[in-house]
């Protein structure tokens, strides 16, 4: 075959070549390759929740785990099936600490101090008459009229303080999506506000309780509730957030508003005389 032949065939496979090449990149990706980067929807439940300690609370709660995040700081919480491990995240300070499920302690501490040192999770709460919270079906589950009066001696003979409950009635899901969601997800929840869990029989929408002041406290309510497609990476905890011992030190530490110290004159005295 003459050059001049083979100079022309290689320049027809040239041309060719570079026509593929403008076809694919004008062509759309197949569905398979467009769709390699993003991460399939997630069918779950919104929840806005207010608590009279830690204020308003989105709460997005899957099958199969469960997001609440603060409506002005974004502190939160995420834990997912099936270890269950809760993560408690700060985004401002980007700090993250984690618990196992068994030893989060939610915000016992805090309504300890408003109960005056008695926990709310021993309250013998029982099953009692069906209701509707923000169109949730929900069942009540309270005190008895015994508890009140054993509640009202123990103050008279100092076995009980006046910010002790008296009353308590907890809402939770029943016989809806809510309360087929597992047992996990509704004890976190319950530990996060400080509420009874009612041996995690269901979802806490709501609870309040009087003290033996007479005086009454509502530590949640739920505001709305609605279906939701969440996004994919909805519930994976963030992986470059500095990882610290414990919610304490999710914070910054604040700095001493003390100004300089003053240099300490030391004055030697010759006592030889």
């Amino acid at each position: 075959m003459s050059d001049f032949h083979t100079t022309r065939r290689c320049l027809s496979v040239f041309w060719q070549s570079l026509a593929m090449l403008a076809l694919a990149a004008n062509s759309p990706l197949p569905a398979a390759a467009a769709d390699h980067n993003t991460s399939p929807e997630i069918s779950g439940y919104s929840l806005y929740q207010t608590s009279a300690v830690l204020g308003d609370k989105d709460v997005l709660i899957s099958p199969t785990a469960i997001k609440v995040v603060d409506h002005k700081n974004g502190l939160g919480l995420i834990s997912q099936a099936p270890r269950w491990k809760v993560y408690i995240l700060n985004p401002r300070s980007r700090r993250i600490c984690t618990y196992e499920l068994q030893k989060y302690p939610g915000i016992g501490k805090e309504v300890s101090g408003i109960t005056g040192g008695a926990p709310l999770n021993n309250l013998p709460l029982k099953r009692g008459e069906k209701s509707t919270i923000s169109g949730v079906p929900a069942i009540s589950c309270e005190t008895s009229k015994a508890f009140e009066s054993k509640q009202q001696k123990d103050l008279e003979r100092a076995f009980a303080g006046p910010r002790f409950a008296k009353w308590g009635q907890l809402m939770i899901a029943d016989k809806g999506p809510l309360d087929q969601l597992p047992k996990q997800a509704k004890s976190i929840l319950c530990r996060f506000y400080g509420v009874p869990e009612f041996a995690g029989q269901g979802l806490p929408l709501q609870f309040k309780y009087v003290d033996l002041a007479d005086e009454l406290h509502t530590l949640l309510l739920t505001n709305s509730f609605k279906p939701a497609k969440l996004a994919g990476d909805t519930f994976d905890p963030p992986k470059d957030f500095t990882t610290v011992a414990d919610v304490s030190k999710l914070e910054d530490r604040p700095k001493s508003s003390a100004g300089p110290r003053k240099a300490i004159e030391v004055i030697k005295k010759n006592y030889n005389r």
